[in-house]
């Protein structure tokens, strides 16, 4: 929301289609090129969903939205995921 209470355009649901990672980037808060690394770089990420007629991958928004607060990053070491209790 502004600081007048209307929403922007960046609040409205993402569709369930392949979106570019530049969209999905703006809703996360994130610049697109820092998210481009991220996918590319840690292998827990989600695939792509889809190709560009250039070439280049188009993600879901759901799984990457999902993955983003749990993702690799750089510099700190994995973290081991939690074990079910028996």
């Amino acid at each position: 929301m502004t600081t007048t209470g209307q929403p922007t355009a960046d609040e409205q649901p993402l569709p369930d289609y392949p979106l570019p990672v530049a969209r999905i980037a703006r809703t996360l808060g994130v610049h697109r090129r820092t998210l481009q690394r991220a996918l590319v770089n840690d292998p827990t990420a989600p695939a792509p969903a889809d190709r560009n007629d250039h070439g280049h991958p188009l993600y879901l928004h759901q799984p990457v939205s999902a993955w983003w607060p749990t993702r690799r990053q750089s510099g700190r070491p994995r973290t081991t995921p939690p074990q079910p209790a028996d």
